[in-house]
Parts: C-alpha cells; structure tokens; sequence
C-alpha cells in the first residue's frame, strides 16, 4: 500500500532498544528516522550533492509502535526552490504477523538545503533532472 502520489523510500522495525520507558517507539527514534528517510527521498529528487536538514515543520504522533513492527515511509517532492526541496513524509506501522491494514503513524514536512563544501547554498539544479 503506496499513499497516492507517494514514493516508498525505506523501512525500518522497531526494537525493544528503540522504545522509551512506556514500551512504544521513542519520539526522538522517529524524528531521526524521519530525517534519514527525507533525506534518503530528498537527495535522490534533487540530485544535489550536499543537502543539510533546515526545517521540520510540525508533526504529530497518530499511533504507536511496538516492538517488532515495521515502520515504512513514503515521501514527495512538496516544493522546489532554488537551494532548497521540500519533502512531504508519511510513516506507517506494519506487523508483518498481522494480517490488517497499515496504520499512519506520522506525518510532516521536512526542508533540505543544497550546500557547498563551505556550507553556504548553492543551486540545484532542476533542469538537469529527467525523471
């Protein structure tokens, strides 16, 4: 099951070492997987050579993640400038014992800045993308 419009970008399952004291998935282990994931999603969109995160813009936990399920995100291109991409991301929770339907774990929208060696902007370069 791919959201509409969505790219699959990776995967990953939540271990007992990946929970906090409540036995779900840690905030913060989402919040880096979703910065590995956008960032995964945002340098194959732009081809740009050096992307930094500059932004994530709100996001809300919808379910939770135990142990041993599997995580899957989903991400588009929301906006292109001319330093910059935007990506849409969509997490879902997926048991592979279970025979339901994925669950929205997440969303958010997360803004990657194409960076030179010194670390100020550059262009990407939109017109060289084909695909």
């Amino acid at each position: 099951m791919t959201p509409e419009g969505f790219t699959f970008v990776n995967q990953r399952q939540c271990l007992v070492m990946h929970t906090g004291h409540q036995g779900i998935l840690f905030g913060g282990m989402m919040l880096s997987w979703l910065d590995e994931a956008g960032a995964l999603f945002a340098e194959e969109a732009s081809r740009a050579a050096k992307l930094v995160t500059r932004a994530l813009d709100a996001m809300e936990f919808i379910n939770p993640v135990y142990p041993s399920e599997n995580v899957r995100f989903y991400a588009k291109v929301d906006r292109r400038g001319t330093t910059s991409v935007t990506v849409r991301i969509q997490a879902f929770v997926h048991d592979p014992r279970a025979r339901r339907a994925p669950k929205p774990v997440t969303e958010a929208c997360m803004t990657f800045v194409s960076v030179n060696e010194e670390g100020g902007k550059c262009p990407i370069d939109w017109d060289s993308i084909t695909d």
